[in-house]
């Protein structure tokens, strides 16, 4: 996307899915511009639900041909995560609030503490490249999905295997 495109893609993802906390516009960009690493085969459908999300905005706001010259991005996959664990498992269908599972995501990963005040992009770019390059415990900290208990290391587990057990562990 050219980049009046990709910073009204940002502020559409803020809006339709209620992600934009005031004051955390800076976090939200520097997500948007993380790309995403499969490192685990079967974590390459996260990169189709980030692809889900773009051919909505390319839908919803007319661009046909959809062009797109960004890799997709940590934000959409954290994103695309928590609308379908809202979907699918945690929320009401008729009342959707991905947006909550979103901020809870991103608090795993100890970067809801980076508003515009407090933005740092060096100890945020370690922070995703420990989450991206699966370099987090065994357990899962310092990753979107920790656990008190882990049967497997977490590292090598796919990120919706690791959704399920968070969720096992948090949400029943």
């Amino acid at each position: 996307m050219n980049s009046n495109l990709w910073d009204r893609y940002l502020i559409w993802l803020m809006e339709k899915y209620n992600i934009g906390r005031k004051g955390y516009e800076s976090l939200l960009e520097e997500l948007l511009d993380s790309p995403f690493e499969v490192v685990i085969e079967r974590d390459s459908n996260r990169l189709k639900d980030g692809e889900d999300i773009r051919k909505a905005f390319f839908r919803e706001n007319g661009v046909s041909g959809g062009f797109i010259d960004h890799e997709i991005s940590v934000l959409e996959v954290i994103l695309a995560l928590a609308i379908r664990i809202d979907q699918e498992y945690t929320g009401n269908p008729r009342n959707p609030h991905p947006e909550l599972i979103f901020w809870e995501l991103l608090g795993n990963l100890g970067l809801d503490k980076f508003d515009n005040i407090h933005f740092n992009s060096d100890i945020i770019y370690e922070i995703l490249g420990i989450f991206i390059n699966r370099e987090y415990d065994f357990n899962g900290n310092g990753g979107l999905f920790p656990l008190r208990s882990a049967s497997f290391d977490q590292k090598e587990v796919e990120l919706w295997s690791q959704a399920m057990a968070y969720l096992s562990e948090n949400w029943v």
